[in-house]
């Protein structure tokens, strides 16, 4: 499997959502991760940059997710 495409699933990324954060088309992000076209330096530093920031996003929400887990339950009295 081509790193591009490991790095993207790692993002939690779709094709279509990669391309269009990076700016390129969805067809060749597709080639890209195919090997069929060469990833020219500048666009390697975009994807490389957009699925940090994703992969960062991702971190976040999973870290929000445990914190709300850890918070106590409050139960409030119900008036009769």
């Amino acid at each position: 499997m081509h790193w591009l495409k490991k790095a993207r699933l790692l993002a939690e990324l779709s094709q279509f959502e990669l391309a269009s954060r990076v700016g390129i088309s969805q067809s060749l992000l597709s080639m890209m991760e195919l090997g069929q076209r060469e990833i020219e330096a500048d666009e390697e530093q975009r994807l490389r940059r957009v699925m940090r920031e994703a992969q960062r996003d991702q971190q976040q929400k999973h870290r929000n997710m445990i914190q709300r887990r850890k918070q106590p339950v409050i139960k409030r009295k119900i008036a009769a």
